[in-house]
Parts: structure tokens; sequence; C-alpha cells
């Protein structure tokens, strides 16, 4: 009975020391994880400061050493870790003078230090005496090598603007006392300026009056600009010229006048815009009738040398004032700049002036469109014969069938071939069958209509478009083109050549061909057709893709 008591009693004791022994590990247990968090915390503090933190113990051992060590002293952690001391990375004489600030809590250190590349860095360094990491001091290290830079650059300024302070203290009592001279002579002068109001208001009134000349000139200027950026944005010289008299006009606000242009082909010169309400100039005049292009040079008349006056001008009564400036280009006569005024003093030097300016960028905006029109002239016709070439026609050609397509009408094509035209080459030279090509050419153009396209398509091969012709009436003005060219007389050198004749094949869209190559190879074959048929006639294309019909006429 007492063994079994005291087994009891010790089974008892022990599952007691148990539970205690649980309860301590579940109250320890929360602790140890917070003291966990708090170290990763701690750690992940140190590793994102901006400053580099290191931990040495009595002897200068490093404990911790931050991984951003690398952004001061260029040393990765493993590599400062080798380094094993401070002393190693921070110099002797910098633990010399820590051990003499070792009795001292927190202390500050500015010192200079190389790195690994051997740059030279300031740093601040905050030593503080404490008991983590196994160390017994944390040091914080921060890279102030900028801040020692811009220090000694604002010190440098600080003496330099001492020094000029000093000097310029001189200079000022140098200048107090010139001032004072010149406050003497000034009121002196004011007094004398008192006795000239006068004078000084005339002055005033001249400065005014330049004023308004410069306001007046920089509103010229902006006006002669916007006729310059206009002028750019013209496609042709109609464009051009229907808006000149809007935007000269502005420019000489006062003051009538024209824009004259040479016609080459008549050497008239003809009016393309006029202004005013007294242009006092005829429309039409030779080159002979103006003194300033005889001359070469602008010329300006007033009402008291009338005499003088150009024969453009009307006599009776003669304008005031008048003023004609020759436009110019390469030496050669492009057109006149023609301003007359009804009031004495409009038409001034500066005036003057100003139309020598706008005249030359009408020149070259006048002359840079014509040249423009000529090079689009001369890539859409042939040199020889005037006609349009074979692209324009290929692409005239397509558009018409493109047109004809959408509207269901018809194009008809005529093909041309001058007969025998190797005898007129052989017999009166290259010249004269130029000559012929020449002739037929004008006569084609005068009598088609003006919706007609006339090309040559090669040699002595000619080819017409007509838009909207059905194959009868294109069959019909092909025969009559046959029988007016019969009509047609070419000299040449004093000496008529022989009749002229042609043979001619006609096609016609849809029914030759749907696409333009087709169409014109069915009034190729009409055109064989009709030569080898004895010529001087017209072969029509079937509407069969391989017969022909062929309607000649007897020769008249």
């Amino acid at each position: 009975m007492g063994k079994y008591t005291e087994l009891h009693l010790s089974s008892k004791l022990s599952c007691s020391k148990k539970t205690q022994m649980m309860s301590i590990q579940e109250k320890f247990c929360p602790v140890e994880a917070k003291l966990r968090e708090s170290e990763k915390l701690h750690r992940l503090i140190l590793n994102n400061l901006s400053d580099t933190v290191l931990i040495t113990d009595e002897t200068g051992a490093f404990t911790y050493i931050c991984p951003n060590i690398k952004c001061i002293f260029g040393y990765s952690s493993q590599e400062a870790q080798e380094l094993g001391n401070i002393t190693n990375l921070l110099g002797n004489d910098f633990f010399e003078i820590d051990k003499f600030n070792n009795s001292r809590e927190i202390c500050n250190l500015e010192w200079t230090i190389r790195d690994k590349a051997g740059r030279s860095h300031t740093i601040l360094i905050n030593v503080k005496r404490v008991e983590i990491q196994g160390g017994t001091r944390l040091y914080s290290c921060r890279d102030i090598t900028d801040r020692k830079i811009v220090q000694e650059a604002l010190r440098q300024s600080h003496e330099e603007l001492g020094k000029r302070v000093q000097e310029r203290t001189v200079q000022l009592c140098e200048s107090n006392a010139l001032l004072r001279e010149e406050l003497i002579e000034r009121r002196r002068a004011e007094a004398a300026l008192r006795r000239s109001e006068d004078e000084l208001q005339q002055a005033n009134e001249k400065l005014i009056r330049w004023v308004d000349e410069l306001e007046q000139r920089n509103q010229e200027m902006a006006r002669l600009g916007k006729m310059s950026d206009f002028l750019q944005t013209c496609v042709t010289v109609e464009d051009a010229y229907s808006a000149l008299a809007t935007l000269v006009q502005p420019i000489f606000l006062g003051s009538s006048g024209g824009v004259f242009v040479l016609d080459t082909t008549q050497n008239q010169l003809e009016a393309v815009a006029t202004w005013g309400l007294d242009l006092k100039s005829k429309i039409e005049f030779s080159l002979k009738e103006c003194w300033a292009l005889r001359r070469r040079r602008s010329r300006f008349v007033q009402h008291t040398h009338s005499k003088l006056q150009c024969q453009h001008i009307q006599a009776d009564p003669a304008p005031n004032e008048s003023l004609c400036v020759p436009m110019m280009t390469e030496g050669k006569v492009l057109g006149l700049l023609y301003l007359s005024s009804p009031e004495p003093g409009r038409l001034t030097n500066t005036k003057q002036k100003l139309a020598a300016t706008v005249a030359e960028h009408l020149t070259l905006a006048i002359s840079n469109l014509k040249l423009r029109e000529t090079l689009k002239h001369e890539s859409i016709h042939d040199p020889l014969t005037g006609l349009f070439n074979r692209r324009y026609m290929e692409e005239s050609l397509k558009r018409e069938i493109f047109r004809a397509h959408r509207q269901e009408q018809s194009v008809g094509v005529i093909m041309i071939d001058i007969d025998h035209f190797k005898q007129f080459n052989d017999t009166f030279g290259h010249d004269a069958g130029d000559k012929v090509l020449r002739e037929l050419a004008s006569f084609l153009q005068i009598n088609i209509r003006n919706s007609d396209i006339a090309c040559r398509y090669g040699g002595e091969e000619l080819l017409l478009i007509l838009p909207d012709a059905s194959l009868a009436d294109t069959q019909h003005r092909a025969e009559q083109l046959r029988q007016g060219v019969k009509q047609l007389q070419v000299e040449y050198h004093h000496q008529l050549l022989n009749r002229i004749t042609i043979s001619l094949g006609v096609a016609c869209f849809p029914e030759e061909g749907l696409t333009g190559e087709a169409i014109i190879q069915a009034a190729d074959m009409a055109l064989y057709h009709a030569k080898k048929l004895g010529r001087d006639r017209v072969a029509v294309a079937s509407t069969s893709a391989l017969e022909l019909e062929v309607h000649s006429c007897s020769s008249d």
C-alpha cells in the first residue's frame, strides 16, 4: 500500500512538470518569432541604408559589413572581410585617432580614403560604442566628396566675392564722386533743356514719325511675306495672276498699279493684274514704250517732268507720280511692276526700294511657275510635233477606258500612219520628213474635238483617243481626217512636197477589248490591213476576234 502511494505521487509530479514545461515553451515561441522578425527587419534596414555600416570589435576586426560597402570603398563585402581589419580599410592613422576618441560615446570624423581603384573620397564617419553582432564599435560611413567639392567651391566663391565687393566698393566710391559731378552737369543740362522745349518737341514729333514709319515697314514686310508664301503654294501662273491684285495692293496703299508680263510670241506686255481707281497706263504695250524696260532699271517720274513719262502712261492727265520697275530674270525681261499715285509724296524712296523687292519676289515666283509648267509640258509632249507623247497616251487611254466602263460608254481609237513616209526622207531629207510630221500634227489638233487626245505613237505613227465615240462615229471621223489630209500642201525650202496620204486603223472599247493594250493592238492590226490593201484608206477592226472588215474609199 505504501509503495503504491509513492508511485502514484511520483506520477503526479512528473505530469505536473511536463505541463509546466509545455506552458513555458508556448510562452517563449511567440517571443522567439518576434525576435527573428525584428532581426530580419534590422538587417533589411541596414542593407538598404544609403550610408555604409561597419561593426568591429575592440581590435578593429570586422564583425559586420554592410552589403553597400562597394558604393564608397569599391570592395565587395567578401573582399572587405578578407582585409580583416578596419585599419586596412581606413589606414593606421585613423585607428590611432579612433583610439584617442575611444573614451567618447559618439564621435564624428571627416576622413580621406582611397577606394579599391585608387580614387580619392572624403567620407564622414560616425563612430558609436555599441554591443551588437559581437562588436563594440559601429561605424556609419557617408561619402561627402561631392559636398566637400561644393563647399570648397563655395569657399573660393566667397573669397572671390569678398575681393569683388572690396573692389566694387572702391569703384563705387570713385563712381560716387563722378556721379556728383555728373549730377551738377545734368542740372545744368536740364536748365538748358528747359530753355529749348521747342527743339525737344520737334524731336519728339520726329521720333513719332519714325515709329509710325517703322510700324508701317513692319506691316509691309508682313504683307510681303504673306505674298511670297501664297505664291509658293500656287500650282500654275494663272493661280498666281488671279491673286496678285489682292496680294500687292495692300503693300502700296493709296496707289494704283499693275503687274505686266511679257508675251514672247507677240513681244508685247499684257496686264495680268491691276488695282486702284486710276491706273493711268495701257493694258497692252510694247517693250519700246517703257523707258524702264529699255534701260533695264527702275524709273521714277514726277508730274513736273511729265514730258519724260513712258509712252504707255496716259499723259492727259498724267499721274502726279509714277514708278516702273522691270522684272528681270537671267538678263531677260519677264515683266513690269507699275505704280502710280494721284498725290505727291506717296512713292517715297522707301516705297521705291520696297517696290524693287516686291518685283524681285514676283519675278522669282512667276519664273519658277513658268519653268514648272514648261517642264510639265515637256514631260508629256513630243518635242517635234507638240502632240502628247506615248507615256501620256497610255495613261489617258487607261483613264478614259475606266471612265467609259463606269458610265457604260465607248472609247474610239484611231491609229494613223503616213503613206510612203520613207520616200519623203529619202527624196527631200529628214528635215522635210519632220516638216510633214509637224504639219500633220497641226492639222489633227485643229480638226479634232477639245475632248479628243492626239498623240505621237512612234516614228510616223500617230494615235487619236476619242472619248464617248462609238465605232461608227470613230470610223466617220477617221474618214474625214483621211480626206482632209489630202488637201494639205506642205512647202519645204520654197518647194511643194508630194501630196500626203494616210492609212488609218480604227478600233473601239469595249467591242475590240477591255484594256488599252488590246484596243491599240486591234487598231494596229486594222492599220496593217489598210496598208496591205493599198494604203490611203480606213480599216475598221470587226467585232470578231479574228476578222477585220476593211472599209476602203476611192482616192480623190
